[in-house]
């Protein structure tokens, strides 16, 4: 079997290099799935920021168009209290009676 001590190296040799293989291939799974991983998230961190964008753009919209109305409202606001401010007026003037004849 082992006849001089080159075999006996020889195979410790052998052993050491399939350990270090391995150990090798474990190594390069785990640096796979890391990358994996972090492709992962930042493709979903992409998405989100997509998703923050058309958000803003959607309330820059409704905002926009909200801000259309504000003059109409204003004016109406405005209409109503001098409307309200006129019936005050009127009803607090005392009401001449009318003579009968």
């Amino acid at each position: 079997m082992l006849e001089t001590s080159k075999d006996l190296l020889n195979i410790v040799i052998a052993f050491c290099v399939l350990w270090f293989t391995v150990f090798l291939c474990w190594f390069i799974y785990y640096i796979v799935m890391i990358i994996k991983r972090v492709s992962n998230t930042a493709e979903n961190l992409a998405k989100m920021a997509e998703n923050v964008t058309e958000f803003i753009d959607e309330a820059k919209d409704k905002l926009k168009s909200a801000t259309s109305y504000i003059p109409l409202i204003f004016e109406g606001v405005k209409n109503l209290s001098n409307y309200l401010t006129d019936k005050q007026t009127e009803a607090s003037k005392p009401k001449t009676k009318k003579k009968k004849k």
